[in-house]
């Protein structure tokens, strides 16, 4: 484990109310919680919960860890060595929620979702994978 990693676990478990709402290990069983070392750091929540292939969407990120900020959002296709044809719009809320809006994935198959959270100099990567259905 390196340093960063350790230092984001150790805060997580010494600061109160992490282990609440979208953060908790109840929010895991949609496979939606994004960890660190095995760490809540993310929460995302899709919005409509169902995504099909030509619709837009939003996800609405809940950051567990408060030293933790997102830097980007992005979603591509690995296996096809791209990404979407949009740009997400970021906002963020004073209560560590940020919603990108603008998702549109354009085709079926496996996309990747991923969040880059910094800290300072240190810079994390977090990826959600999605199968999408024709």
């Amino acid at each position: 484990m390196n340093r960063q990693a350790l230092a984001v676990m150790l805060f997580c478990l010494c600061t109160p109310g992490l282990a609440d709402g979208p953060c908790s290990d109840d929010a895991s069983r949609d496979g939606n919680l994004l960890r660190i070392d095995g760490e809540p750091a993310a929460h995302l929540a899709f919005m409509p919960e169902t995504i099909r292939v030509g619709e837009p969407f939003a996800i609405r990120i809940s950051l567990c860890i408060p030293m933790l900020e997102l830097e980007e959002v992005d979603a591509g296709m690995p296996a096809h060595g791209h990404g979407m044809n949009y740009r997400p719009a970021v906002s963020s809320a004073a209560d560590g929620v940020v919603t990108a809006d603008g998702f549109l994935f354009h085709m079926p198959g496996t996309w990747e979702i991923s969040l880059v959270l910094k800290h300072g100099a240190t810079r994390l990567r977090l990826v959600r994978e999605l199968a999408l259905d024709p």
